[in-house]
C-alpha cells in the first residue's frame, strides 16, 4: 500500500457509517490524502461507493488511479483497475460486490509498472 515512489502512507477507514452518524468527511479525506501522498483503503464501501467517489472527487482528481478487491487474498478474489472518476462504474459493469475494499492512489501505478516488468521477464506466467 505504499511505495516511496508513489505514496508515503496508507488510511484504512470504514466506507459504512454508524446509522445516525455523520460519517467519514470524504472531501476533508481527499484534502489530506492528496497533500500527504496517501493510499486509502476503504472497506465496507460497497453499498455507499457512488458517495465515497463524489465525496473524494472534491480532493482529488477523477484520474487518480483506484482499485476494487473482491474476496481479496481468496481462491475467488476478482478484481478491476479503473480511475476515481469511473470507480462506481467499473464496480457495476464488472458486478463487484462485497466483501470487497476500495483502493485509491497513485500506489496503484508501482502495482501497473511492477506487472509489466514481472511480464517482460523470461519465464513469466500469467495465472490470472
Amino acid at each position: 500500500m505504499t511505495h516511496r515512489d508513489y505514496a508515503h502512507g496508507v488510511v484504512f477507514v470504514t466506507g459504512h457509517a454508524k446509522p445516525g452518524n455523520a460519517g467519514t468527511d470524504w472531501a476533508a479525506l481527499a484534502h489530506t490524502a492528496l497533500q500527504a501522498r496517501l493510499t486509502l483503503v476503504i472497506y465496507m464501501g460497497i453499498r455507499g461507493a457512488a458517495a465515497i467517489q463524489e465525496g473524494l472527487l472534491q480532493g482529488l482528481p477523477a484520474s487518480t488511479p483506484a482499485a476494487i478487491v473482491e474476496n481479496a487474498s481468496l481462491s475467488t478474489q476478482r478484481h478491476a483497475v479503473c480511475t476515481l472518476g469511473s470507480l462506481h462504474a467499473t464496480l457495476q459493469n464488472e458486478q463487484l460486490a462485497s466483501p470487497s475494499v476500495l483502493v485509491v492512489g497513485d500506489v496503484l501505478q508501482g502495482l501497473q509498472a511492477a506487472q509489466s516488468d514481472a511480464k517482460a521477464r523470461p519465464g513469466f506466467r500469467d495465472t490470472a
